[in-house]
């Protein structure tokens, strides 16, 4: 199966693509996860349970 980080990493690789703005939530509590979506060059990173508001303004700087 492919998680989160295979998926963000073969996103960054396919040139079609272009540098694509990811954003993740997740539930996961390991310190290490935050780093290794950071190294994969994620917009912005949350851990549930989510603050809306910031998701929000997080979501409107990719799209708007």
């Amino acid at each position: 199966g492919v998680d989160g980080f295979d998926l963000c990493s073969r996103m960054n690789d396919r040139e079609k693509f272009g540098k694509p703005e990811i954003i993740v939530v997740t539930a996961l509590e390991d310190t290490s996860v935050e780093e290794k979506v950071r190294a994969l060059g994620v917009h912005s990173f949350f851990h549930k349970p989510v603050n809306l508001v910031h998701l929000v303004e997080a979501v409107n700087k990719v799209f708007f």
